[in-house]
């Protein structure tokens, strides 16, 4: 059933024409919550729930979590130190964890692994990125705060990583005419 299912979430986002640049909000979920073995798990939770290149997640180290907040500053694509705050879960995973949070370097082998261990076909790393990105503009996140997030040197690259639902669409159509 999970697989059917998966499989169907990504043909009906090809046959709307959406590109699969991130990944349906249930399988993000699945990524978060699934058995995926170590370091897998982690590094889809940790990609996920803030949103940084794979390149920033392979520099990450402990040491970078300070009062709740990833602070990436390890060579970052615009050079510019920012500022991810974490989820209490992530919080809570990586409060143990010593050195460098992902020990691997390959995001095609990771992306290869992820693929084969969940059968969400076409996975790769950086739809972790534009799933956190889409995920917080749902939450309500602005975009100007989104663009920060993400290190992003303009809104209008930010506005192509969030992609909001077609469920989001329809329950803000409503609440702006009163029905919600």
């Amino acid at each position: 059933m999970c697989n059917a299912y998966r499989a169907a979430g990504m043909r009906a986002n090809r046959e709307r024409g959406v590109r699969a640049n991130l990944l349906h909000h249930a399988f993000a979920c699945q990524l978060l919550v699934m058995s995926l073995p170590e370091p897998y798990g982690f590094i889809a939770r940790l990609g996920i729930g803030t949103g940084l290149r794979w390149g920033e997640l392979t520099r990450v180290q402990s040491t970078d979590i300070q009062d709740g907040q990833l602070v990436v500053q390890h060579k970052t694509k615009s050079g510019k130190v920012r500022r991810v705050r974490l989820s209490r879960e992530l919080l809570q995973e990586v409060r143990f964890r010593v050195g460098k949070l992902v020990p691997l370097n390959d995001p095609s082998g990771f992306a290869r692994q992820v693929r084969r261990l969940t059968g969400i076909e076409g996975f790769h790393a950086h739809q972790m990125r534009h799933t956190f990105a889409s995920q917080m503009l749902e939450r309500g996140v602005s975009l100007a705060a989104l663009q920060s997030m993400l290190g992003h040197s303009s809104v209008t690259v930010t506005e192509r990583y969030a992609r909001i639902s077609d469920e989001m669409v329809r329950s803000e159509f409503s609440r702006a005419i009163g029905e919600a």
